[in-house]
């Protein structure tokens, strides 16, 4: 329970660019450098050199990096210990958005089979579970693949591969196309999230759609959607989403790749983790999304 500011700077620094850090934490680039350069204000030292490839520490900054890490470990391995004193129950605390993609129907599942375990849902005031599970506020949490999972000393299981939708109005002229590709909407205002690409994914799409509005906003706003559309656009978002806004049309993007979703979760899992893990993995075994 380091302070977020802190919590985030230890994130950059393993992750060696703000950039990498912006797909990690789901946050844009701008609102991280945005607190590092606040955390440096209050300290009255420079934590980073930035430069064109990524970030380095200072001397300063490697001082702090080395000791609020240790801090970090220690204080998550104090709150597994008294969780695990105060715990009148085998629980698993489950890191959520408010939009779940994947999970509701684990629970139900593993509820059933599994009644001695509590699960806890914890909706994260900030809508970053992933970071909530690094520092053992949440013991799993559903999330899109990173390339940094790993470097951040979790493990990840995929789930399912979530192809892309293009939504849009029922008025469309375009909801009569079977499938979509990216060169047929070329003429088309289309808006897409950036934390729901990859990188080379991304480029690629911008390169087809110079006029592509990407926005940068961490929270799934289902009214900026909604406004898209309206207007004429096409919004595009990963086939799960799409199922829960009934009154647009849906046409799916011709594209050779998905977008894949899973659970993250700490090395050597405790046995009910390993248990839910297992519950997920058997309904999703063969799942398809379209």
């Amino acid at each position: 329970m380091l302070d977020t500011r802190l919590a985030r700077f230890l994130v950059v620094v393993r992750c060696g660019s703000f950039s990498r850090a912006e797909n990690t934490l789901h946050l844009s680039k701008q609102a991280l450098a945005k607190q590092i350069n606040s955390l440096e204000e209050e300290l009255g030292f420079r934590l980073l050199d930035r430069g064109r490839t990524g970030v380095s520490l200072t001397p300063a900054g490697q001082v702090l990096y080395e000791s609020a890490r240790r801090i970090q470990e220690e204080l998550n391995s104090a709150i597994e210990k008294s969780q695990i004193v105060a715990s009148q129950k085998r629980c698993i605390r489950l890191g959520r958005f408010k939009l779940h993609v994947l999970l509701d129907e684990v629970n139900r599942r593993f509820s059933l089979e599994h009644p001695e375990i509590e699960l806890k849902q914890i909706i994260s005031p900030t809508a970053d579970p992933f970071i909530q599970v690094l520092e053992q506020l949440n013991d799993v949490a559903e999330t899109p693949w990173t390339p940094d999972i790993h470097e951040q000393g979790l493990e990840y299981i995929k789930l399912v591969d979530l192809p892309y939708q293009c939504l849009m109005s029922k008025k469309h002229p375009l909801t009569l196309e079977q499938r979509l590709s990216p060169e047929k909407l070329s003429n088309t205002p289309v808006t897409i999230y950036r934390q729901q690409w990859k990188e080379e994914h991304l480029a690629w799409l911008s390169s087809v759609l110079p006029g592509l509005r990407i926005l940068e906003t961490l929270f799934y706003h289902v009214k900026e959607i909604y406004s898209v559309c309206e207007q004429g656009g096409i919004f595009i978002t990963p086939a799960y989403y799409a199922y829960f806004l009934d009154p647009l049309a849906r046409v799916p993007l011709d594209v050779d790749f998905t977008w894949e979703y899973g659970i993250c979760y700490r090395k050597n899992p405790s046995g009910e983790v390993q248990k839910y893990l297992e519950t997920a993995q058997k309904i999703y075994e063969n799942r398809q999304f379209q």
